[in-house]
C-alpha cells in the first residue's frame, strides 16, 4: 500500500514532533500543490488561518518539503524512463506534478532525501545526531509500511 505525501509526513511527525501534528492536519486540509508552495516561500500566518510563527523552525516544514521533493523526483525519473515525448513534457513544466502517492525511490534517490533532511532539520535548530535521528525517521517511512493500525477486539 503506497502512502500520499501527508500520511507520510504525519507518521514520522508523529515519531519525532508529535506536539506538531495540528500543524501536519492542518496542512492536510490544503491542496498539496499550494502548501508545497506555501512552504517553499516566505509567508504570514493568516494564509493558512491558523499561525504557522511556530513552525519556522519546526519539523513538519523540513519533513513536508523532503517528501514532496522525493515524490517528484520519483515521477521525474518514472517519467525520464519512459520516452521523449514525457521528458520534453515534464521540461515545459517548472515541477512535475504531485502524484497520489509517494513512489518506490531509488537507493540514490533516498540518499538525497536523508541529505535534505538532515540539513533541514540542522537548520531549523537540532543537532547533528537529533537531524540524522530524523532524516532515518523519513528515510525508513519510505522504505518501510507503517505499522498496521491496532484491530478492535471483539
Amino acid at each position: 500500500m503506497a502512502a500520499t505525501v501527508p500520511e507520510v509526513v504525519r507518521d514520522v511527525i508523529t515519531e519525532v514532533a508529535p506536539h506538531e501534528l495540528p500543524l501536519v492536519e492542518g496542512l492536510s486540509r490544503l491542496p498539496p500543490d499550494r502548501v508545497s508552495g506555501l512552504l517553499r516561500r516566505p509567508h504570514r500566518p493568516e494564509e493558512l488561518g491558523f499561525g504557522l510563527t511556530e513552525a519556522v523552525a519546526a519539523l513538519t516544514p523540513v519533513v513536508w518539503i523532503a517528501v514532496d521533493e522525493a515524490s517528484r523526483m520519483g515521477v521525474k525519473a518514472l517519467a525520464d524512463g519512459v520516452g521523449g515525448r514525457l521528458r520534453r513534457l515534464f521540461r515545459r513544466r517548472s515541477r512535475p506534478a504531485l502524484p497520489a502517492t509517494v513512489p518506490h525511490l531509488t537507493r540514490e534517490q533516498l540518499a538525497a532525501v536523508h541529505e535534505r533532511v538532515r540539513a533541514g532539520a540542522s537548520a531549523a535548530g537540532l543537532d547533528d545526531p537529533a537531524a540524522r535521528g530524523v532524516a532515518d525517521h523519513v528515510v525508513a517511512r519510505l522504505v518501510l509500511e507503517p505499522p498496521a493500525a491496532p484491530r478492535a477486539e471483539r
